[in-house]
Order: structure tokens, then sequence, then C-alpha cells
């Protein structure tokens, strides 16, 4: 089976576990498993829509462009249940009834808007794959997966060099995740390569699937920090500052371990 075939089916696999995920959001959009299982099963399909030819992304932009913005509707609803959930493991009394009280209204209101999203993409037709070649497909896939390596090589020792490039953390852990799914969307013979390049950049021992999901692991724990101090910070509650310096403290001991892991 040429690679085009293999890439369909794992398109037409991504496309059908994104409707399914929708189908179970919609029905309980407040339900913080739902609106993480949904955005899981967009990274894999927006994985799919990177790797499409020039020539089918354009043919397919409506729903490329929609699906992202489902997933940035959806982005904040997420970023809230994270915020709620490291706050309760750290204020007590008044000051979480107040501070969880906030955020349940506010993600209420991105909760609106990302189910009319929802409601939008599930609606649209497929994305089209006719006309796909081995040759085409082939050449975009090492082109996505070179580019994201590179980014990725250049990214490490900018985050691990200073705990305070927040910024620059997210990039790479947004493009680690881009360069896992890729890796993922990818017929094996393929894949093999850019994994062996990955192991390399990321000094790992482990096979490169395990290595990612080790990494994405504490970047996600750092970049959930991030956040939670971020919207403290701008609340603006001297009541807070306890609850801030002990993420702080937690922050710098899982970058620490993190610096430590790609170093050695």
């Amino acid at each position: 089976m040429g690679s085009a075939a293999l890439f369909a089916r794992q398109f037409d696999k991504s496309a059908k576990r994104v409707k399914e995920r929708l189908e179970e959001y919609m029905g309980e959009p407040e339900n913080d498993e739902k609106v993480h299982d949904v955005r899981t099963a967009l990274r894999r399909l927006e994985a799919t829509f990177m790797l499409m030819p020039k020539k089918l992304r354009r043919r397919n932009r409506k729903q490329i462009d929609a699906h992202k913005q489902f997933f940035r509707s959806n982005s904040r609803v997420r970023d809230y249940d994270i915020i709620r959930g490291r706050i309760a493991a750290r204020a007590q009394g008044d000051l979480f009834i107040q501070l969880a009280a906030d955020l349940d209204r506010k993600r209420k209101s991105e909760v609106a808007g990302a189910v009319r999203m929802a409601r939008r993409v599930s609606a649209m037709p497929a994305a089209s794959l006719k006309g796909l070649k081995d040759g085409d497909l082939e050449s975009r896939m090492d082109e996505v997966a070179g580019r994201l390596l590179r980014k990725v090589k250049k990214e490490l020792p900018v985050v691990t060099a200073d705990r305070k490039n927040v910024e620059e953390l997210h990039r790479l852990r947004k493009d680690l995740k881009k360069l896992r799914y890729v890796l993922e969307a990818m017929p094996a013979s393929r894949r093999k390569p850019h994994e062996k390049k990955a192991s390399k950049i990321l000094n790992g021992k482990k096979p490169a699937e395990e290595r990612f999901k080790e990494l994405q692991d504490m970047l996600g724990q750092i970049h959930d920090i991030d956040i939670t101090v971020q919207y403290l910070s701008s609340l603006g509650k001297k009541e807070a500052i306890p609850v801030m310096q002990g993420e702080k403290a937690e922050r710098d001991r899982l970058f620490d371990k993190f610096a430590k892991s790609v170093r050695s």
C-alpha cells in the first residue's frame, strides 16, 4: 500500500474520532474530560492537515480554518479548568470560594462560544483527499517533519538557558506536540529517520514516542503553572500571593527536572 493510501486511512480515522468526540463534547460541554478528549483528537487531525500538500490544503481551507477556530475557542475553557484545579490544591476558605466562582463564571461564558463553533465544525462536510499522490505527500511529510525538528533543536537551548523564558517554553511545548502528532500520522517507513533525529535532539535513550510523552508531561505541568500564576497576578489580590509563591516554587523544581533531562 502506497503512502497516499496509508495516509488516507489515518486521516479518515482521525476525522471520525473528531466527529465522535465533538458529539460527546456538545452533549456535555461542561465536562472537563470531554474538553480534553476533543482537543486531543483535534491535535491529531491538525497534524494530518499540516501534512497535506499545498493544493489539498487550499481546497480544504474552510474545514482547516474552522477546526483551528474551534480549538482556539476551546483553549480558554481548558485553561480555566487547569487554573481552577491548581488553585484548589493551594487556596483555602474564602479565597478559594471567590476565585472558583470567578473562574466558573468566565468559563461558562467561554463555553457558549466554543459550543457554537463545535456545531459549525460538526455540520461541515469532511475534508477531501481526492488527487493525493505518493510523491507530493512524501515531499510534504519530509518538509514538515524537518522544519519542526529544526525548530525544536533551535528552541531547546534557549528554553533551558533561562527559566524565565516563558514564551519560548510555550512555543517549544507546542512544537513538540506538533512534531509528535505529525510523526504519528506518517507511515512507519517514512517516520523512522525523523524519529532517530528527534531522539538525538531530545537527548533520550528511550524510543522517540516515549521521549515525546515524557517531555510533554513536564512541559505541560510547567505551562499549567505559568497560566495559573499569570491569571492570579492579573487579579492583583494580596491574598493570592502565597498561592503564587507556592506555584513558582513548584515550577522551579519542574523546570530543573526538565532542563536536566535534556542536558544529561
